[in-house]
């Protein structure tokens, strides 16, 4: 897209006579590049997002006579033309990440934010040259949403791809039940998006979904703690492919964590525990934790019989000199085991 606005600008500029230009600037740094261009009399015209830069055209609003603006519009093709709600949308959700941003009211009234919308963040977990493109036909049909209307697709970058859906477009949820079997039903929902995406992609794709998303303006901070969460994930629990936002807090804590404060953590409990836990053994207290210190529950869900587990916990217990019965000691083996993954 730059060249093409390049070549664009340059035929502008020559009709005009007035100075139009195509620049680039750094992802993290557009907030401040655009500040600064506004407040030295520039008008951002177009901007978007290309991989880690953002190409944008703008003019010096002063220089532009009435007449000159007029013309303006007749000489701007099809490359300047207003891009579509989603690409408006994922534009300034990739700027607001870097420093929050303010929705456009032109944007937020084009959205027309009529209900509720569930935010799913889909995560490529190996590095891959595909595009997004096949992704709305194949989530159409999973969301009963032929025309590709509805749902807005936001592709981020390569990797990630951010998917809002209205949640009249979920027929097994009834808004009128708790919060907490809504976002249970929306877990339900993450986890057939993964299948999906295993079964007729071949893609294995981590997804995350957040709570319910009342108003347009929390899209950006919402988006934000779902990538904190999946990078999060990656790191400590990376066989964990389905998430909701509202779980792994502790992980999400970690992951937050300044490098050198981590590191403290991290060596404090190597002294701790100088010898790993076996995989078995973290998998025996992750489902110990899940399920709330419930031996039973915990035995049922590793398919073990009661007294196996109990056997697992006293080995763990000989080794560690702490009971993962106990809370505090089971608080403690959480931390282990996590600062082990880090």
């Amino acid at each position: 897209m730059y060249d093409i606005w390049r070549e664009e600008t340059a035929r502008i500029r020559a009709a005009t006579g007035c100075r139009i230009a195509v620049e680039q600037a750094a992802r993290n740094e557009w907030p401040a590049v655009r500040q600064q261009f506004e407040q030295n009399g520039g008008e951002v015209l177009r901007w978007q997002v290309e991989r880690e830069r953002v190409s944008y055209v703008g003019i010096y609003t002063a220089e532009w006579s009435a007449s000159a603006r007029a013309l303006l519009s007749l000489l701007v093709s099809a490359p300047l033309e207003e891009p579509s709600l989603a690409h408006q949308l994922t534009n300034w959700l990739v700027a607001s990440q870097a420093e929050p941003l303010p929705l456009p009211a032109k944007l937020e009234s084009r959205l027309a934010w009529k209900e509720r919308r569930a935010l799913f963040l889909l995560q490529r977990t190996s590095e891959s040259q595909a595009d997004w493109t096949g992704i709305p036909p194949l989530l159409a049909s999973f969301f009963n949403d032929p025309k590709q209307q509805q749902c807005l697709y936001l592709p981020v970058n390569e990797r990630d791809l951010f998917l809002l859906v209205p949640l009249s477009l979920f027929p097994d949820i009834d808004l009128d039940r708790s919060a907490q079997e809504i976002e249970q039903a929306l877990l339900e929902w993450a986890a057939g998006i993964h299948e999906l995406f295993a079964v007729e992609a071949l893609e294995e794709m981590r997804v995350i979904v957040n709570s319910p998303l009342q108003r347009v303006h929390e899209l950006a901070e919402h988006a934000k703690g779902l990538t904190a969460l999946a990078s999060a994930l990656a790191r400590f629990r990376p066989r964990t492919l389905v998430a909701g936002a509202w779980q792994f807090s502790l992980e999400k804590w970690f992951g937050s964590l300044p490098a050198s404060l981590s590191g403290s953590f991290q060596r404090a409990f190597s002294e701790r525990f100088p010898q790993p836990l076996t995989s078995e053994q973290c998998d025996t207290l992750d489902a110990l934790f899940t399920n709330n210190l419930n031996i039973s529950e915990a035995a049922r869900s590793l398919f073990l019989h009661r007294n196996t587990l109990l056997y697992r916990l006293d080995k763990i217990k000989e080794q560690t000199g702490l009971d993962p019965r106990l809370f505090a000691d089971a608080l403690l083996l959480r931390l282990a085991v996590l600062f082990q993954h880090a």
